[in-house]
């Protein structure tokens, strides 16, 4: 996993998992935008009890820390990938 200091040092185009330091976050990228099909695309550790997650899909934000659950995300982007089908 690549890992960087801040947000801006992220290439452009960058696909894949990459940790930021600078916020703590678990970021997931497909063509340079927040995108996961599985799981929250950033996830923000802020303590060790609180975590502040973001659902994005192709880099447009659906929901915030339990507007979902990992099955119930699965469920949602499969219903996108139907109406683009």
């Amino acid at each position: 996993m690549k890992e960087f200091r801040y947000h801006a040092e992220v290439p452009k185009g960058f696909t894949g998992t990459c940790k930021v330091h600078v916020t703590n976050s678990m970021n997931h990228f497909k063509d340079g935008k927040h995108h996961s099909e599985i799981c929250p695309a950033i996830q923000w550790n802020i303590d060790s009890e609180k975590v502040r997650q973001e659902w994005r899909y192709e880099g447009r934000t659906y929901g915030k820390d339990n507007d979902f659950t990992v099955e119930s995300w699965k469920e949602f982007v499969a219903s996108l990938k139907a109406v683009v089908a």
